[in-house]
C-alpha cells in the first residue's frame, strides 16, 4: 500500500514515475541488450528482409528497417530500425486465429542466433511480470480492485509490444 500511494502521489504530481528495485535482473538485460546488438550487427539484409514486419500481418512482429516508419502525417522517416516482439502466442489461441492485432509468435533468426529466443522469452516474462505488479499498484492507488485493469482492459496480455 505505500508504494500504491507513492505511485499516486507521483502520478498526480509528475505525471509519471520511475520504477527502481523492480527484479529485473541486471545480467538478463545486458544479455537481451548484447544479443540485440548482434541482431543489428551481424545478421544478414536478407534474413532481415524475410522478417520485415509487413510480412507478418497484424501480429505486428519482425523486423523494420532505417526508414520504415513515418511520424508527422507521414512526412518524416523515422530514423532507427527496430526489432518489433511481444508475448509469445501459439498459432492455436483464438486471438492468434482470428487474426486479431498484435497476438501472434515472435519473428527472430533462430538459425542466426539461437540464444536469442530463449533470451527474448526470459525478459519479457520477467517484464510482463513487473507490468502486471504496476498495473496492481496503479489500481491501488485508484482505490480499485487490484485486478481491475488486467480484467477490464488487458485481458492479462501485454497490450505494447518490445521494440
Amino acid at each position: 500500500e505505500k508504494v500504491a500511494r507513492e505511485i499516486d502521489k507521483a502520478l498526480r504530481t509528475w505525471g509519471a514515475f520511475v520504477c527502481t528495485g523492480h527484479g529485473v535482473d541486471a545480467d538478463l538485460s545486458g544479455e537481451v541488450f548484447e544479443v540485440g546488438k548482434k541482431f543489428f550487427e551481424t545478421v544478414p539484409e536478407k534474413t532481415k528482409e524475410r522478417m520485415h514486419i509487413r510480412h507478418n500481418g497484424a501480429r505486428w512482429r519482425g523486423y523494420m528497417p532505417v526508414g520504415g516508419e513515418r511520424s508527422h502525417g507521414g512526412k518524416t522517416r523515422d530514423l532507427k530500425a527496430g526489432l518489433y516482439l511481444g508475448e509469445d502466442h501459439a498459432a492455436d489461441h483464438p486471438y492468434v486465429k482470428q487474426g486479431l492485432p498484435l497476438w501472434g509468435a515472435n519473428v527472430l533468426p533462430d538459425k542466426e542466433l539461437p540464444t536469442m529466443r530463449a533470451l527474448l522469452t526470459a525478459y519479457i516474462k520477467k517484464v510482463k511480470q513487473l507490468g502486471d505488479r504496476t498495473m496492481e499498484l496503479v489500481c491501488m492507488a485508484l482505490g480499485l480492485p487490484k485486478s481491475a485493469i488486467q480484467d477490464s482492459i488487458t485481458e492479462h496480455d501485454a497490450i505494447a509490444i518490445v521494440r
